[in-house]
């Protein structure tokens, strides 16, 4: 009980902070900004000034000071240790602000869905596993919603201090966006704290929908704080709603919605709840392997397996939202486009789409484990080697680099910048159906999993069917990959679209068959609790994949600006403007992936010894 106690006091203390802190921002914003915006605005007794919005091109009247120029004064000295500069300091701290935050967005989404799937099936055990489900993941977010609150703070405070001068500028801009953030931010804690809390009252007086309303109104302010402070980064990446001289033009609506917003809140969101599910299935995956009962490896078994179709689901979108975003960051400025592709990026794009494709490798690796210790799945295994076979030669594809930034005698060597032959992979043409295939093959095993219990006439008609179904889509697939090298390049961009309809519309198929064939074997023995332990290993390695990803997605993201803050408005002029080498951004990534699974396993053992704590003093004050 004491352990309990302490956490709900460690709880409202953070509250309390959080509350405390943005009652002083709220105060220096209303009190130190409005009077540093006025000494820069001209007197009101002058003819308006009228400028043409940078992005926008609409002119509007000035309604702000000129951006900052910053000299090497406006930042702290460089004192000569490494790791020690502003950048890396920031990086950190944004990179861990960015995984414990978008845990706690990605799984609030998590939770509500299994609630509501709880809610929807008839069959009382389902809804009563998807319940306890909820719940634990429930539970771990309310125990990391402080650490996420103490590294926002964090972030503020490491934003005013190295980078004052840059802090103020946005602040002024962007004051009734922070004000509706700040609001937000109080907010969003106690709608988790609501929507947990009430769970178990709510459900013994038989109002479980009225608590999902709950949770559905947490997870639109978190959506909502989400998207105002996306906001922020999407104005240093691509400025709107100011001109040429970073003049605040009065139209917040255009401050907000710059040319990447909307697609970056897609990806950000999306990219939450994959790493959120990939977070809940390690975490299954440890407490499966870890258990001794057969009952709760079991029970965790299905756990980790359920975290693993939904990181799936979620992430099939996101490599059609990346290359709208890219198409978007292209359209905004096409030096940014051949910097991130062709450039000074290029080296780490190439990292990042083979990550991807390890990653889709590793999760049919795992798929093929669960259906090989399956009832009936031995039938299926001969198919193993070709969908594997098919998998290497997309992956290959989809890494295959357009052009590479190279030395004048490897120039020289190869005869161009172009290989002769592998150039031609390195196009949307054959890079788009590579990765639609990697998403259809998967889905395609995750269907074979799901006939492994059933070998009836229907099933056997169904899997007849749905493969020439797959079959034609992927013909489809490659002739529209095909047809692209005979069309120009502007017509080209568009055959992306029926690429992807063709691959969701077969992953919708592929998501409905799995739930009707689940139905119809719920009470078929499945081997829950039964997989190898190199199985639950690839689960580990499949949450550090993503972890990974997340970070250099990132990182390429904020390097598009070069030695800009604010993209051709704030130039960046400290000791440490240039961009770091591909081994330093890897090791560094590397490094905050690990400190970040190193504090989640503190957290939870920490948390273990707290409630084995509580369960002692139970055991204490029953004897007394």
């Amino acid at each position: 009980m004491f352990g309990i106690v302490a956490r709900q006091k460690g709880l409202r203390g953070a509250f309390v902070n959080q509350i405390f802190s943005v009652c002083i921002f709220l105060i220096l914003a209303s009190t130190v900004l409005p009077e540093a915006i006025a000494a820069d605005l001209p007197d009101q007794n002058q003819t308006p000034v009228v400028s043409r919005d940078i992005y926008y091109k609409t002119l509007e009247i000035v309604s702000g000071p000129r951006s900052p120029v910053l000299t090497e004064e406006d930042y702290p000295k460089p004192i000569g240790i490494p790791f020690t500069e502003s950048r890396v300091i920031i990086w950190v701290v944004a990179q861990q602000l960015t995984y414990w935050g978008g845990f706690v967005f990605g799984a609030l989404l998590i939770v509500t869905l299994l609630e509501f799937v709880s809610l929807s099936v008839r069959k009382e055990s389902i809804a009563a596993r998807y319940d306890s489900f909820a719940r634990e993941i429930l539970k771990l977010i309310r125990l990391a919603l402080p650490i996420s609150i103490i590294l926002g703070t964090c972030m503020l405070g490491g934003l005013v201090l190295l980078y004052p001068g840059l802090f103020g500028y946005l602040a002024q801009l962007f004051l009734p966006i922070l004000v509706v953030a700040s609001l937000m931010l109080v907010l969003f804690p106690l709608a988790v704290w609501l929507y947990g809390t009430t769970w178990t009252r709510m459900a013994e007086t038989g109002h479980q929908w009225s608590h999902s309303a709950i949770g559905i109104g947490a997870n639109l302010i978190g959506t909502f704080l989400l998207s105002l402070v996306n906001g922020w980064s999407s104005f240093m990446l691509s400025p709107a709603g100011v001109d040429e001289a970073g003049r605040f033009l009065g139209n917040y609506w255009h401050l907000l919605h710059t040319a990447t917003w909307n697609l970056s809140n897609l990806h950000r969101i999306s990219g939450n709840i994959v790493f959120a599910a990939a977070v809940m299935m390690t975490y299954a995956a440890y407490r499966s392997i870890a258990s001794h009962d057969p009952g709760r490896k079991a029970y965790y078994d299905r756990f980790s397996f359920t975290s693993l179709i939904i990181m799936f689901f979620a992430l099939v979108p996101i490599p059609y939202e990346g290359y709208r975003l890219s198409r978007e960051i292209y359209a905004y400025r096409q030096q940014m486009g051949i910097t991130m592709f062709g450039g000074l990026l290029a080296w780490s794009g190439i990292i990042l789409v083979s990550v991807v494709a390890l990653l889709f490798l590793t999760i049919n690796y795992y798929l093929w484990q669960r259906i090989d210790v399956a009832k009936n799945g031995a039938q299926y295994r001969s198919y193993s080697k070709y969908l594997f076979a098919i998998l290497a030669i997309c992956a290959a594809v989809y890494v295959t680099p357009h052009t590479l930034v190279m030395t004048p005698l490897e120039l020289k060597q190869m005869g161009g910048q172009q290989h002769q032959v592998l150039g031609n992979y390195g196009v949307e043409s054959a890079k788009q159906p590579a990765i639609c295939i990697m998403i259809l093959l998967t889905t395609w095993s995750l269907l074979i999993w799901s006939w492994c219990s059933n070998l009836s006439a229907r099933i056997m008609m169904e899997a007849r069917l749905i493969t020439g179904a797959f079959l034609a889509a992927m013909v489809n697939i490659v002739w529209l990959g095909i047809y692209g090298y005979s069309i120009p390049a502007n017509v080209r961009v568009g055959l992306s679209i029926p690429m992807w309809a063709t691959t969701f519309m077969m992953v919708l198929l592929v998501a409905i068959l799995v739930i009707k064939n689940r139905r119809v074997n719920e009470d078929e023995s499945l081997l829950w609790g039964n997989l190898p332990n190199r199985a639950y290993y690839t689960l580990f390695s499949l949450g550090f994949l993503v972890t990974w990803i997340m970070g250099l997605g990132g990182y390429r993201r904020s390097s598009l600006r070069l030695f800009w803050h604010v993209n051709e408005i704030v130039r960046d002029t400290s000791p440490w403007a240039y961009t770091h080498t591909v081994g330093f951004a890897t090791n560094l990534i590397s490094f905050n992936a690990l400190v970040y699974w190193g504090s989640f396993v503190a957290f939870l053992w920490l948390v273990r010894i707290a409630k084995a704590s509580s369960d002692e003093q139970k055991v204490y004050w029953s004897h007394t």
